[in-house]
């Protein structure tokens, strides 16, 4: 952490002592939060007497320094530290760990991304280690420019807020038309004789015309996967080769204060294994659909979604898990159906909240990775002053297979209320509460051996949690 901090030391003095034009700016960015949270069964326990609850604190701090020559020319580099620090955790220096938490390293201060951008008349080209929501950030509805919910901890179907080492190339022409093109390296690992004959590595392409006109856009992304990182359940051997396609299109419109947004990924995978000729064919289909009414005080979103991937039911396993082509990424429309890792597939943070879950209990595997569940809600904002807003949701979700034979698909309904304060220019307060009815399908998903007979005689009782937030941003 040391060697780190003399390192953004330096640089800073760096910037400060070289003699540039005037038009040279160095400029800091960045957010300090400090999170309460309050959950109450989200093992989803059909007893009250193993209902588990947990309260604790978590900060963050990310911090981000631009640094810009000329007009034409951006390096950034993202720092942040602690990661997520769980305040009692452990008493602390850097490289601090208490496993049981979650709390490997989480004092270490590390580098989240570094990367250059240059922009000039033939388009924007970014290199290095990419700020997160690369490349999806450039894809489907952010694509477009558009903009969706108002203050909701929602981000958009299909992206995932994670850094990745790659490319990016953007260029717009006349007349609304335009292309994003990327590379990116998500896995890399050095060629080992005993396990592999190839690089165990995972890389992507992607290419994405769109066109944008006055009140809306459409775009059309188009992916391929190189991915020999899959192992056989079996041999353990990884993958001869295993290739990933995927079609994304999106379409925005707005008519006055109405506005529509519809999104789709289609997924097409083959894996075939060394040793083994058979050719293992998945496939995964996800849809995004929101109607927004803006009424001026606020927004009035109804919103559906559905994420669904070929079956997996290996070994006897049976209980259906689905493959992850198609998931909803770091999609968090309501508080506890995905908090945290209770979609285990999604990133450990969203948009707006500081969470994480621990991806262990079969509540979390009833819902099946994000990419075996359809939803419904309607979410809501409204400005009470010019500094004070409050927002709201109701929501319904199922399985799109249940999670073993006989079991039932019925997630539940979900109510969140929340209110957002901006107590100063810099510093804001949140507080979102959420309560979800559990449906059929967490019968009896704690505590008990799912091929018991007794499986299905109990059902889950209901879970809540109550999150608040204190940020400063700078």
């Amino acid at each position: 952490m040391r060697k780190l901090l003399v390192l953004a030391f330096c640089f800073c003095l760096l910037a400060a002592a070289v003699p540039a034009k005037a038009q040279t700016k160095v400029e800091f960015e960045g957010t300090y939060k400090v999170l309460h949270h309050n959950l109450v069964n989200f093992s989803r326990a059909s007893d009250r007497r193993f209902v588990q609850s947990d309260s604790f604190f978590e900060n963050r701090l990310d911090l981000g320094i631009n640094f810009k020559p000329n007009e034409n020319l951006l390096f950034h580099w993202s720092l942040r530290g602690p990661d997520f620090h769980r305040w009692g955790a452990n008493g602390g220096g850097a490289g601090s760990d208490d496993s049981s938490v979650g709390q490997t390293n989480a004092f270490t201060v590390y580098t989240r991304a570094i990367f250059a951008t240059i922009t000039q008349d033939w388009g924007e080209l970014s290199i290095g280690r990419l700020e997160e929501d690369f490349p999806t950030s450039q894809a489907g509805l952010k694509t477009l420019g558009s903009t969706y919910g108002g203050d909701y901890i929602y981000t958009l179907p299909f992206d995932n807020s994670s850094v990745v080492d790659g490319i990016s190339f953007t260029r717009k022409f006349d007349g609304g038309f335009g292309v994003n093109a990327y590379y990116a390296k998500d896995i890399t690992d050095d060629i080992s004789p005993a396990i592999s004959l190839k690089d165990v590595d995972r890389d992507r392409f992607g290419v994405e015309p769109f066109f944008t006109w006055d009140g809306g856009g459409a775009s059309l992304l188009l992916e391929y996967v190189r991915d020999m990182t899959p192992q056989d359940d079996v041999t353990g051997n990884y993958a001869e080769k295993n290739y990933e396609f995927y079609i994304n299109p999106a379409l925005t419109q707005a008519w006055g204060p109405f506005s529509v947004k519809l999104e789709g990924r289609v997924g097409w995978s083959e894996t075939r294994y060394q040793g083994d000729s058979t050719k293992y064919k998945n496939d995964g289909l996800g849809l995004y659909l929101e109607t927004t009414y803006n009424y001026g005080a606020g927004d009035i979103n109804l919103m559906a979604w559905f994420a669904d991937g070929s079956s997996l039911k290996e070994n006897g396993n049976p209980r259906a898990t689905k493959h992850d082509l198609v998931g909803m990424g770091d999609f968090t429309p309501f508080l506890v159906a995905y908090y945290g890792n209770a979609l285990p597939g999604r990133a450990a943070t969203t948009s707006n909240w500081l969470v994480r879950g621990d991806g262990s209990e079969w509540a979390d595997e009833v819902i099946g990775g994000g990419n075996n569940h359809w939803g419904i809600g309607l979410l809501g904002n409204h400005a009470i002053t010019d500094s004070i807003k409050i927002n709201y949701g109701i929501g319904h979700f199922e399985l799109v297979e249940e999670y073993w034979s006989g079991g039932k698909k019925d997630l539940g309904v979900e109510v969140d209320l929340g209110v957002h304060i901006q107590l100063l220019e810099n510093l804001t307060f949140e507080s979102q509460f959420g309560y979800m009815f559990n449906g059929k399908a967490y019968r009896n998903v704690s505590g008990y051996d799912v091929n018991s007979e007794a499986i299905y005689s109990l059902d889950a009782k209901d879970t809540f949690a109550w999150l608040s937030a204190l940020t400063v941003s700078f």
